[in-house]
């Protein structure tokens, strides 16, 4: 009983032994089994994981290419584009920033040399805003004038303008030191630079960089360093937004799970951190997460813009969750026999796996690649194109053109069908649904189809497309794909071509110009019926023959070096000339091919002698409304301050002569009172040639200065503005002489700026007359049909007013053309400056825009032979004994008249008043022999004085004196019996003549 109870034991222990055994061996191998099944998965898993990185970051490499493709085309733009205004630069950036979510903004950086600082500036506050100027930031981050240095790098052009980065405007690129090094760096290695962590101008907390692309003068060369640095013309600027750049490349095929970190890796390591993309599923730990290994982390690194870059990805448990397999688990309670026997089942079957998962994702990788080019080139593509699915009638795929185009987020569109965008009216006259039907069932039968479709977008604006059906291989689904180009714009330029030509044949058959088409060699390409009736012939006849074997042989040559000098400028010439009484206006324009080199020459030949023929009539009717226009620029301004400032000028002549006559005075206060009195007739001369305008005798031409006359009507014309209008001179050192009538400059001076300061009446402004000497060389000279190459005076009077339209421009000389309120002008002003100026040889040009301002240039040829000339005025005054009365009501004059008159030997009597004077006169009629009287004082004037004495002495004598009167001149005068007038300011020698002439009478 014990054996067989130790037997039994026995074989239990053995049994148990060897069960144990086989369980601890099956459990061994399937513990191997499992460490291979898991090695096998964690590989698999890591190279899902390292795929799925590179993708992402090729992704990110693409939309950075992108960006770096739009800062080069604006370099582009702006390299082969000589002057770009600030709408020329927002209509061409408007679609890469409407385009490009990332793109925070473009901007033009021009380099400025010191030299051209202050003229940069100005053109800034003309085109960028009043307030433009060029500045830097101090350390406490104030806005302050950038340090003058040789060269600074202003942001001037920014698109989108505004949006809280409108400050940016001006900010000098190079007063920074991180950014002066990137544009050195891009203008030396002529290559893109790029600049890491910033924040961005008007958005807090949003990290983002900056692109520089160097953009060099065309036609320079650019082989070495120093080429590069001297033919640097500016940067193309980008700035993007890391986070949307991110949030775009993740888009695609989301990490769902993974957190990425933007990396600059050429940055020092604190500030390697860009930006952080986490993903939407934020990890969490929990007891299942211990069954996963250590979260995964890969670096991807790649070079853009001079940079190094790189891309962090780190995967937390949910993705882990998400990605990472959990049936191999499954075989530790499947242990035992069967695990020996299903071993090496399982270990061929999980090879066979691994070679086989290895093979679906090569697959894999080469289909989603695959996938990836498809959705790249349909992304990129340049028309709109939707897969339409005709059983649902709805689209189920579009790309970004198509969202522009049907103007409608792609959300919405997948909820639509074209039914949708199909207005009624057709084409093809077809209602839509029966039309749509029609050619889908067309394409599906494998036809492909290309018809243009009107389409109304989702904000009611109706285009016209081309449209191009294809089937779509998908398996049971009925799938087409869909291409939209807009055509639109290029029916409107057919039509407006279609039109234009209706109007260039229009044009061609105006019988009153006749119009010709040559080459090279002079053969007659084309011409009108107008060209042939001239030479007698029909337009078929001269078709093929030489213009040169047509024209008289007088001016052949002459044309020759004409029509020579259009192929070789490629500008065009107009010209006039006279044959056997008759005018034609001839202007020759070059026709250019696309690459801008001249083909043919259009020659337009108009009769213009019913023209010259008004024009000689009009410089006839000039001359003589000269005197009223004379009188209505300046009769005013100059009445008004003539009579004071004569009176002033009195003093002044009668006190320096004084002070000359006294005997006392040493030699060297004697000269400054000579250059004293020199500069008082100066004075007095300007008055009488200001004056002078108001006259009815012609002015001959003669040599003088035109800077005294600048002065003199600055002065005049100063009295007569409202205070907001400020006068500004800008006068060249050089006192060049010139053959003219200074009355009749003076004449042009007020006019200009009497209609200058019409322009700024409302809202006040800058009245700007500058001289300077101008050479004008051949070329320029042709843009002028009566100027020759020479030395000439540039007089500008420019205004900031509200400036003038072109079609306004195109009339502005012409007599009576006025833009002013019924009674405030004749019209006949600019046309009289302009007569002006043709009769001294010069010309008159004008520049405005409406808000502008306007600029008024008048070149004047400047006289070769300059001479000077003097008046003698040293005669010796005459002297005399008689008793003179004289008044003026002022006081100084009366005191300095009855000196100069004591000293010539007479006895004065002075007074200040009139009426005391008239008492005194009727008290003692016999006492005086001569009255001497002003004409404007109170109480009564000097000419009602006069004929109160002549009624109680008819033969008295009497001279009137003035300073400027509308009532009285010398005519009136003698007609009311006063024997002698004379004009203030009065010279001591022309006073005693005529004391002597009055008396002597």
């Amino acid at each position: 009983m014990r054996e067989q109870l130790n037997h039994h034991n026995k074989f239990s222990g053995q049994a148990l032994g060897g069960g144990l055994a086989v369980v601890l061996a099956g459990f061994i191998l399937t513990l191997i089994i499992f460490w291979q099944v898991r090695q096998s998965e964690l590989a698999a898993f890591h190279i899902r994981f390292e795929r799925d990185t590179a993708m992402h970051t090729e992704l990110l490499k693409k939309r950075l290419d992108g960006c770096l493709l739009v800062v080069k085309t604006i370099g582009r733009f702006f390299y082969v584009t000589e002057q770009v205004s600030a709408q020329d630069f927002s209509a061409f950036t408007r679609p890469f920033v409407a385009g490009q979510v990332e793109l925070r903004a473009l901007t033009w950086v021009p380099r400025v040399l010191r030299s051209d600082r202050a003229r940069f500036e100005a053109e800034g506050r003309t085109t960028i805003g009043p307030d433009f100027h060029i500045y830097e930031r101090d350390p406490g981050g104030r806005n302050i004038p950038a340090g003058e240095r040789e060269a600074v790098y202003p942001v001037f052009y920014l698109e989108p303008f505004g949006k809280g980065i409108l400050p940016v405007v001006g900010f000098d690129m190079g007063s920074d030191p991180e950014r002066l090094a990137a544009l050195e760096r891009a203008r030396d290695t002529a290559q893109p630079s790029a600049i890491g962590l910033l924040n961005l101008a008007g958005m807090r907390h949003v990290p983002g960089f900056v692109i520089y692309v160097p953009v060099y003068r065309q036609g320079m060369p650019i082989a070495t360093i120093d080429q590069r640095r001297e033919a640097l013309k500016g940067f193309g600027l980008a700035a993007f937004r890391a986070d949307l750049l991110l949030a775009m490349a993740m888009r695609h095929r989301e990490l769902h799970g993974v957190d990425v970190k933007l990396l600059d890796l050429s940055a020092p390591p604190e500030k390697h951190l860009f930006h952080r993309w986490v993903s939407r599923l934020s990890a969490r730990d929990s007891w299942f997460s211990n069954l996963f290994p250590v979260p995964q982390t890969s670096l991807q690194k790649f070079s853009f813009a001079g940079r190094e870059w790189g891309m962090e990805f780190t995967a937390n448990p949910d993705y882990l969750e998400r990605n990472y397999p959990l049936a191999y688990w499954l075989l530790l309670p499947g242990g035992g026999l069967l695990t020996c026997l299903l071993g090496l089942y399982l270990w061929t079957i999980l090879s066979q796996r691994q070679r086989m998962e290895r093979l679906v994702f090569e697959r894999t990788a080469d289909l989603l690649e695959s996938e990836e080019r498809f959705r790249v080139l349909v992304e990129r593509a340049p028309e709109a194109i939707v897969v339409f699915d005709v059983d649902s009638n709805l689209f189920v795929d579009v790309n970004a053109n198509a969202e522009r185009l049907f103007a409608c987020p792609r959300d919405e569109l997948l909820r639509s069908g074209p039914e949708r965008f199909y207005p009624p009216a057709q084409p093809d006259t077809l209602p839509v649904a029966d039309s749509i039907q029609e050619h889908s069932a067309r394409t599906l039968a494998g036809e492909e189809m290309t018809l243009v479709r009107a389409i109304r977008n989702a904000v009611g604006q109706d285009l016209l497309c081309e449209v191009r059906l294809v089937r779509l291989p998908s398996g049971g689904r009925r799938l087409i794909r869909g291409s939209y180009i807009d055509i639109t714009e290029r029916k409107r330029a057919e039509e407006a071509l279609r039109k234009s030509e209706g109007k260039l044949r229009a044009v061609m058959n105006i019988p009153s110009c006749a119009i010709i088409v040559q080459d090279r060699n002079g053969i007659v390409t084309d011409g009108n019926t107008t060209l042939a009736k001239r030479f007698g012939k029909n337009i078929d006849e001269i078709r093929g023959c030489c213009i040169w074997d047509l024209l008289p042989a007088d001016v052949l040559e002459t044309r020759k070096a004409i029509a020579e000098e259009v192929f070789r400028t490629g500008r065009p010439v107009r010209f006039e000339d006279e044959r056997a009484g008759m005018w034609n206006d001839h202007t020759l324009f070059p026709i250019m091919d696309d690459a801008g080199d001249v083909l043919n020459i259009a020659i337009s030949s108009i009769d213009i002698t019913e023209r010259k023929q008004a024009e000689a009539e009009r410089k006839r009717l000039e001359a003589q409304l000269r005197q009223s226009q004379k009188m209505e620029a300046i009769g005013t301004l100059a009445g008004g301050i003539a009579h004071d400032f004569n009176n002033i000028l009195s003093a002044v002549f009668g006190y320096t002569q004084l002070a000359l006559d006294d005997p006392g005075v040493n030699q060297v206060i004697r000269e400054y009172l000579e250059e004293i009195l020199k500069s008082a007739k100066r004075a007095r001369d300007l008055v009488k040639q200001i004056l002078t305008v108001s006259r009815q005798s012609e002015q001959e031409m003669i040599p003088f200065e035109i800077t005294p006359v600048i002065e003199e009507s600055t002065r005049l014309i100063r009295a007569s503005l409202p205070a907001n209008i400020i006068i500004k001179q800008k006068i060249s050192d050089q006192q060049p002489v010139i053959l003219g009538d200074p009355t009749q400059i003076h004449q042009v001076l007020i006019n200009l700026c009497t209609n200058a300061a019409h322009a700024m009446q409302e809202s006040g402004g800058v009245l700007e007359i500058r001289l300077n000497e101008f050479s004008l060389d051949i070329d320029s000279a042709a843009r002028y049909i009566n100027l020759q190459p020479g030395p000439y005076l540039k007089l500008s009077v420019s205004d900031t007013g509200h400036g003038m339209e072109s079609k306004i421009i195109d009339r502005i000389f012409d007599p009576f053309f006025t833009t002013k309120e019924i009674g405030k002008g004749t019209g006949m002003g600019l046309a009289i400056v302009h007569g002006i100026v043709m009769r001294h040889g010069g010309a008159i040009n004008v520049y405005s825009e409406p808000g502008q301002g306007a600029t008024f240039n008048i070149l004047l040829p400047i006289l070769k032979d300059q001479a000077e000339f003097c008046h003698d005025d040293d005669a010796v005054a005459p002297t005399g004994m008689e008793n003179i009365l004289l008044v003026d009501d002022e006081p100084e004059l009366v005191d300095v008249g009855q000196k100069i008159l004591g000293q010539l030997g007479y006895h004065v009597t002075a007074m200040t008043n009139g009426l005391t004077a008239l008492e005194a006169f009727r008290e003692h009629p016999d006492q005086f022999d001569l009255l001497i009287t002003d004409m404007a004082m109170p109480n009564i004037t000097g000419d009602k004085l006069a004929g109160e004495i002549m009624t109680i002495r008819p033969d008295f004598p009497i001279i009137l004196c003035t300073g400027f009167s509308e009532s009285v001149n010398e005519e009136k005068a003698k007609q009311i019996g006063i024997r002698g007038f004379i004009m203030k300011p009065i010279d001591t020698n022309n006073l005693a003549r005529l004391i002597r002439r009055v008396l002597g009478q």
